[in-house]
């Protein structure tokens, strides 16, 4: 059994790894050229935006330094998946918030571009939650290894061991959070 969720899992279970993925802000050279290249948050309400509902909507707050900015995107497309996400995004129909690793090869090939490089957005949070011990499959193990490794900079420390009373329960998150 495995569980993957978006928020941090709730003390005192949080004693997983933890990931940090960066969030960008993304967009095609071609969507530039014709609308212009966003200076500010602020600006970006006179964009085209596509909206990936379960990854965080279309309400941000972006920083830099002390300053806070709430931005409400606009925009007429709004996906469930990332895989929609990803293909609006190619095929030039507006700007994106997602995490680095869903468009880290067109980000590495230039085809699809990171602006607002210097304003930050709030850490997403994935946890994965498992049994331990005796009970944890190999395969959890395996799989969360293997997405902490696509996404980068998981601590190399297993989970910790611990003892579990008669009764309790028997699953301990490893956290995967970014931002």
């Amino acid at each position: 059994m495995l569980l993957l969720r978006r928020t941090p899992a709730t003390p005192p279970l949080n004693r997983g790894n933890h990931l940090d993925p960066p969030v960008r802000h993304v967009t095609t050279p071609a969507y530039l050229q014709r609308h212009g290249i966003p200076k500010s948050p602020g600006e970006l309400t006179n964009h085209e935006a596509i909206i990936y509902t379960r990854g965080g909507g279309q309400s941000w707050t972006f920083r830099k330094g002390a300053a806070e900015v709430p931005v409400v995107l606009q925009g007429r497309l709004k996906v469930t998946q990332a895989e929609g996400l990803r293909e609006a995004v190619n095929h030039d129909m507006g700007l994106a918030v997602a995490l680095e690793w869903v468009f880290s090869p067109e980000l590495k090939s230039g085809k699809v571009v990171d602006i607002l490089q210097d304003w930050a957005l709030p850490p997403t949070n994935l946890s994965a939650v498992y049994p331990t011990g005796r009970l944890a499959s190999t395969k959890a193990r395996a799989f969360v290894s293997f997405v902490a490794g696509i996404m980068g900079g998981l601590d190399s420390a297993p989970p910790p061991r611990e003892r579990v009373q008669e009764g309790a329960a028997r699953h301990t998150p490893r956290v995967l959070s970014g931002r």
